[in-house]
Order: C-alpha cells, then sequence, then structure tokens
C-alpha cells in the first residue's frame, strides 16, 4: 500500500464513489460492524478538513525558524495534496507535540496582535482529530468489500495516517 498524499482529494472520492453492491451488504451485516459507510464516509470528508483548518490556524502562528514548522507543513500538504507531503501524519503530530513550539512560535501565538491561540493545545487538537480520522476509516475498511474499489484508497489513507 502506498500512502495517500491527498487526503482531503482521496476522502471525497471515496465519499462520492457510492460503495458497491457487496460493500452495503457487509456493511449492515447482521455479523456486524453495522454502519452508515456512507455516513461515515462523509464525516470523513469533514474530519480532513477539521485537521487542516486547525494546522492553518497552528502555521500562521509558527515562526519561520521554528524546527517544528517543515513537519507541521509537511502534515498539512498530506492532508490537502501539496509538495512534499508526509506519508505517517499521526507519528508526525506526536513527534512535533514531543518538540513543542520554539519560543518565538510560542511569543507569536499569544501576541496581542493576534490570533491568540494554545500553541500545543491546538496540535493536540490536530492529534485527535486525525486519531478519530484514522479509527473512522478503520470502521469503513471493517466495512467495505475486498471487490470494492474504494478499499484501495482507503488503505491508503490509512497508511498515510499512521
Amino acid at each position: 500500500m502506498s500512502a495517500s498524499t491527498n487526503m482531503l482529494s482521496d476522502a471525497k472520492a471515496v465519499y462520492a464513489l457510492a460503495p458497491t453492491a457487496a460493500t452495503v451488504a457487509k456493511s449492515i451485516a447482521a455479523a456486524g460492524p453495522i454502519q452508515d459507510i456512507i455516513g461515515n464516509e462523509e464525516v470523513a470528508v469533514v474530519k480532513v478538513e477539521e485537521a487542516s483548518n486547525s494546522l492553518l490556524r497552528i502555521l500562521q502562528v509558527t515562526d519561520s525558524g521554528d524546527g517544528i514548522k517543515t513537519t507541521l507543513t509537511a502534515i498539512q500538504h498530506c492532508l490537502l495534496g501539496l509538495s512534499a507531503p508526509s506519508g505517517t501524519v499521526i507519528t508526525d503530530i506526536k513527534s512535533a507535540i514531543s518538540t513543542g513550539p520554539s519560543a518565538a512560535s510560542q511569543a507569536l501565538a499569544i501576541a496581542a496582535a493576534g490570533p491568540i491561540l494554545d500553541f500545543k493545545g491546538m496540535m493536540n487538537q490536530v492529534l485527535v482529530t486525525l486519531q478519530e480520522l484514522f479509527n473512522l476509516y478503520s470502521l469503513i475498511k471493517q466495512g467495505t468489500d475486498s471487490s470494492d474499489p474504494n478499499l484501495t484508497t482507503v488503505n491508503n489513507i490509512l497508511t498515510a495516517l499512521t
């Protein structure tokens, strides 16, 4: 499996391409997990957008010399399909959280001119959103039939989320 390099586009493609009849049958089978696969696919698109919007706010106050800026940018690039995307977004956001923002970024984040934000709190919020997205796509994968053309894209998204 290859990692998704444009998670938003891939999520929208999975949502737009209706599941096969076999996937619908599998996702509502009594053996479970019973799920609204189309609804879950729609929620996944919203989660990718949520993570991207939060990252954009973080990047706006990340000092250009901050060591985590490259990591945060690579995550954003994976979410939006830009150059040099991350292939392991959850691992990378954990690394950025562990490293923490530089003093210059922290000062920008709390500057009176705004936007005032909790830098580490926002990074943790992105982590939680990406973990929710991983869980959601894991559930979608469980309900997707092996012959469904969406399965490859779902697997690529899961690979990028690791």
